[in-house]
Formats: structure tokens, C-alpha cells, sequence
């Protein structure tokens, strides 16, 4: 079941998006483009966090979890496992709590050393790890990642490629913001944002397969059709 934006026009400050519609079905979605131009308060929209000025957003029943750029405005508790914990059914028993805790927290790869300290202690590809597993113990119908693999070591790396990749394959919906252009090779989808506008929505094959002034056009680039010209733009996009 799909995560549908109808219509939606949201203003904050200078910032704006108008008039936006898009359904997010399962499967990993990758959302990209330059700074500034829509790709977080899109994510805040498909969370249900944020509501939009006009338009409206569906979430049909799921679960979202959002996982943010700055993984340290997420982290509270005195230890990492304990703030990992908070968000389960206080039914729980303390056991049961902590053994879903460690699962996630493996699952996020954060090793078992860690896992009593203050998670303000840890390096900030560790807290981003904290953060994630302190999303995906409640088991989320969609993860929502705001540039996930950043400051991230070669083994975070690829425990946030497998933790993808689990989700994906359990059929539940994955939209992360990045500019990895790993994660977008492995992506179903790709979205690619302007000035609060989707300028270009299809797969990574499409771009890499397609002629440079179509692949140009699609990016919203405008009309490019030197490949060492479309290569220089491409860069500047991502910064």
C-alpha cells in the first residue's frame, strides 16, 4: 500500500512547494537533488510529522519511522540501549525489551561495546547507527533516512546497505535522501528535486542508459547535450 501526497503546497519562510503530488509504493525509493531543494521536507511530509498548508497526505494505516540528517537531536537517554528501548510497548518486560534493543541495534551495527555508554559519547557515524536502531525496533511499515550513509566506516556502510536491503525484501518501503550514488544504483526509484519541484522521477538505468539530452531534461537541468558538459552539471547538482 502506497504513501500518497495529493496536491500539497507548503510554505515555510522563503521556501516553498506547490501543488505537489506523488505516491511512494514499497521498494527503495532514492530522493536527490541539489541543497535547498525540497528533498527533507518532502521526507517530513511522507512521515506524517509535518502537515501541509493545503493538499493532502495519506499514510493509509502504516508506520512510519524517520531517521534525521543529525542523528544527535534523536538521542536522549543516559545509555544507548535504554534510548533504544524507550519506544517499545511499556508492556514489555525489561528482558524482552532489551533483547529487541540488542536485535536492532545489531541490525544498525552498532557494536555490543557500545551499547551501555551515553550514546553523546559516541562518534557521530555511531550516533547515526543509534538513531536508526532506535527506529527499526518498532518495526516501521516505511523507513524514512535523510542522507543515511554519511559519516558512516566501511562496516556501517554495509550493515546500512544489508539493513536496505532486509526491508526492501520483507516488501516494506524505504525512501532515503542522499546523493550516494550506490544507494541510487540499487534503488526501484528515483526521484530527483528542484526549487520544491520533482523534475525527474524513474529508475537509475533510465538516466545512466538514456541519451545525454534526455538524461539532461529528466535531471531538470535544462537541455544539455555535451556528455563532459552533462557530467559537470550532474556534479554541481550533488554538490
Amino acid at each position: 500500500m502506497p504513501v500518497t501526497l495529493d496536491d500539497v503546497s507548503l510554505k515555510r519562510g522563503d521556501f516553498s512547494i506547490s501543488g505537489l503530488s506523488v505516491s511512494i509504493k514499497p521498494g527503495l525509493t532514492v530522493i536527490t537533488g541539489r541543497s535547498g531543494s525540497g528533498k527533507t521536507t518532502l521526507l517530513t511530509l511522507l512521515s506524517g510529522l509535518v502537515s501541509p498548508d493545503s493538499g493532502s497526505v495519506s499514510l493509509n494505516g502504516l508506520k512510519t519511522g524517520i531517521v534525521f540528517q543529525f542523528p544527535e537531536r534523536q538521542l536522549f537517554a543516559e545509555t544507548v540501549i535504554k534510548d533504544v528501548m524507550y519506544s517499545l510497548p511499556h508492556s514489555l518486560s525489561e528482558e524482552e525489551a532489551e533483547e529487541r534493543a540488542g536485535k536492532a541495534l545489531l541490525t544498525a551495527g552498532l557494536e555490543r561495546e557500545k551499547w551501555n555508554l551515553s550514546p553523546f559519547s559516541l562518534s557521530g557515524g555511531e550516533r547515526r547507527k543509534a538513531a536508526v536502531a532506535g527506529i527499526i525496533v518498532s518495526d516501521p511499515d516505511v523507513l524514512l533516512m535523510d542522507e543515511p550513509s554519511v559519516g558512516l566506516d566501511a562496516a556501517g556502510y554495509e550493515s546500512l546497505f544489508a539493513l536496505i536491503s532486509g526491508f526492501r525484501k520483507s516488501g516494506k518501503t524505504v525512501v532515503v535522501v542522499s546523493h550516494d550514488e550506490d544507494l541510487m544504483l540499487i534503488s526501484d526509484r528515483l526521484i530527483v528535486m528542484e526549487n520544491g519541484r520533482i523534475t525527474g522521477d524513474g529508475s537509475f538505468s533510465d538516466y545512466i542508459q538514456s541519451p545525454v539530452s534526455r538524461v539532461s531534461e529528466r535531471l531538470g537541468l535544462g537541455l544539455i547535450e555535451d556528455e563532459e558538459a552533462l557530467s559537470d552539471a550532474i556534479a554541481e547538482m550533488l554538490g
